[in-house]
C-alpha cells in the first residue's frame, strides 16, 4: 500500500471522526478565546485602577491592594508556566480534590484562564 492509498484508507475509515474532532477543536478555541479576552479585559481594568490616597477609605485601599496582588500572581503564574503543565495540575488536581470535570469543560476552562 503506497502513501496515497494509505491516506485514502484513513480518510474513508476515520474521516467523520477527523471532522468531528476538528469541529470540537474550533468550538473550544473560539469559546475559550472569547472568555479569555473577557478575563484579560477585566484583569487589565482592575490593575489600572488608580489609588487615590486622600479620597479612598482604608478598607478600599486594603481590598484593592489585595486584589491587585492576587491578580499579579495570577498573571505571573499563567504566563510563566506551560499550558500543558497548567492543564495537568488543574485537571488532575481537581480530580484529587473530588471535583470531576467533563473533558470539554476542562479544556475550555484551562485555555480560558491561560488566554486571560
Amino acid at each position: 500500500m503506497n502513501f496515497w492509498e494509505r491516506i485514502l484508507y484513513l480518510l474513508q475509515e476515520y474521516g467523520t471522526s477527523y471532522l468531528k474532532g476538528a469541529g470540537t477543536t474550533l468550538v473550544i478555541a473560539l469559546v475559550s478565546t472569547a472568555i479569555g479576552c473577557l478575563i484579560g479585559f477585566i484583569v487589565g481594568i482592575i490593575q489600572t485602577i488608580p489609588e487615590d490616597k486622600q479620597r479612598n477609605s482604608l478598607f478600599k485601599k486594603i481590598v484593592l491592594k489585595i486584589v491587585k496582588i492576587i491578580l499579579k500572581i495570577y498573571v505571573e503564574v499563567f504566563r510563566g508556566t506551560p499550558m500543558i503543565v497548567q492543564a495537568v495540575v488543574i485537571y488532575y488536581g481537581a480530580q484529587y480534590a473530588g471535583i470531576f470535570m467533563d473533558t470539554t469543560f476542562a479544556a475550555i476552562f484551562i485555555i480560558s484562564i491561560n488566554t486571560g
